[in-house]
């Protein structure tokens, strides 16, 4: 964990009250909102959240970092955008759909960066573990090849847990900022994003629920796409593209899941399901899964907004209830 400079001097002294403040508050919102109080513990840390956002974002700008502010990154899009998950489906596309995919707004999902194919932006979450560290600098943040993307690290899991190390990076990220919603009381979960989508709310919160491709999905809203195609996001499994590779950047990536999976008790789920689509780790998380937080989100907001999300692979768990749309059908090309 990095050293933050807000948490010196008086802040253990006001913060307990601060947090206080943020429960009261909590408390006041769901009588307001005839919400029940079950929800308390999870409104207050949002809440709270929210207000680390800012110190964060705060001491990440006086560090000298890049952050993510609301700016347009990438100006030219078509209102449609591509975004490239790490499920095993990648290895199915031809050369002409990864044409098609690179015409086009595109969007390199965690550690999708392991794949040879250089996407418009990178997103990536991090968890605290060696071996992570060590692959996302190799093969993303110290590789010339991926210079023309634009990389955006998760201000919390990658610098605020003191996993960034400005000197030893090539390429300079961008840090962005969640919002994390903790719940599985759906009116509540609706009334809260719905501003993150809406544009309600500082253009720089990103709201995060159960994965980071509900964050993206969020930054493609703010920035006016109004058709996402998912590709490679299975969830049916816990496959991922490069287990059947067998050069050395897949390599790395076999031998981080194995090390993650020893480091986390729900990355192996029971079900056999990808860890966001389990239900036993939803209520381990106490919120939605991927799944069942997609499904809310199309239908309760992204739909009236007039804005549709598809996925390629005709197997994801998400081709239940969202349209399904071959990548070359997607941007028109036959």
């Amino acid at each position: 964990m990095r050293e933050l400079k807000f948490k010196k001097g008086l802040y253990k002294f006001y913060a307990p009250w601060l947090f206080k403040i943020y429960k009261f508050k909590a408390y006041l919102y769901l009588l307001l909102k005839k919400e029940p109080l079950t929800s308390l513990p999870a409104l207050t840390q949002f809440f709270w959240d929210q207000y680390l956002s800012v110190k964060f974002k705060q001491e990440i700008l006086a560090s000298g970092e890049k952050v993510y502010v609301g700016e347009t990154i990438y100006k030219e899009h078509s209102g449609r955008a591509y975004i490239l998950g790490c499920g095993a489906s990648i290895n199915t596309l031809s050369n002409k759909e990864w044409d098609v995919i690179g015409n086009n707004l595109s969007i390199g999902l965690n550690n999708f960066y392991i794949h040879d194919f250089v996407p418009n932006m990178y997103f990536c979450e991090l968890i605290g573990n060696a071996e992570a560290k060590d692959m996302i600098y190799t093969y993303l943040l110290n590789n010339k090849a991926k210079e023309e993307a634009a990389v955006f690290l998760n201000g919390r899991s990658v610098f605020v847990k003191g996993h960034y190390e400005a000197n030893s990076s090539y390429i300079k990220p961008y840090f962005y900022l969640t919002d994390k919603i903790k719940t599985n009381n759906k009116t509540l979960l609706v009334n809260i994003i719905r501003k993150y989508f809406e544009g309600k709310i500082e253009r720089w919160r990103l709201c995060h629920q159960m994965s980071n491709l509900d964050t993206v999905i969020n930054y493609c809203v703010r920035h006016n796409v109004k058709e996402i195609c998912l590709v490679g996001v299975d969830l049916n499994d816990s496959g991922y593209f490069w287990d059947s590779g067998d050069n050395g950047a897949y390599a790395t990536a076999v031998a981080f899941r194995k090390s993650i999976s020893k480091q986390l008790k729900y990355v192996v789920t029971n079900d056999g399901k990808h860890a966001t689509a389990s239900k036993e780790v939803a209520k381990y998380l106490g919120n939605f899964t991927i799944v069942e937080y997609l499904k809310i989100l199309q239908s309760e907001i992204l739909g009236p907004m007039g804005v549709q999300i598809y996925v390629a692979n005709p197997q994801s768990l998400l081709a239940e209830f969202l349209p399904v749309k071959a990548i070359c059908e997607f941007a028109n090309v036959h």
